[in-house]
């Protein structure tokens, strides 16, 4: 995985220009890092690379603490948390349905 191409490409990303801004001379001066181009990533390499990764982490939990993670969870207490944080009612600007568990004092829409 280390040695695949999008994670070469993505590193390159995060160092050149997250991390750090590479200056390049160039005939007006210095321009910033900015030749994807040649990285050779493609649309949905990012979404691969992030799999991966989640996979390998569950491989890592189960061998190393014996324990299974379960990522819907993680992300709905993400999603509540950022819409805390942000007063919104969701990201993706359609509110959440009600579960039918919900407690009779939860928050919704109109209180």
């Amino acid at each position: 995985m280390l040695a695949s191409h999008s994670v070469g490409g993505y590193k390159t990303i995060r160092d050149k220009l997250i991390a750090h801004n590479e200056l390049r001379k160039s005939t007006a001066g210095y321009d910033f890092f900015g030749d994807f181009k040649e990285l050779k990533l493609k649309y949905g390499d990012e979404r691969r690379l992030l799999e991966t990764l989640r996979e390998l982490v569950d491989d890592l939990l189960y061998l190393v603490r014996n324990i299974d993670f379960n990522w819907d969870t993680f992300f709905r207490q993400e999603e509540k948390n950022v819409c805390d944080f942000w007063e919104i009612e969701s990201v993706d600007g359609i509110p959440p349905q009600e579960s039918s568990g919900a407690s009779p004092g939860s928050k919704s829409a109109g209180n």
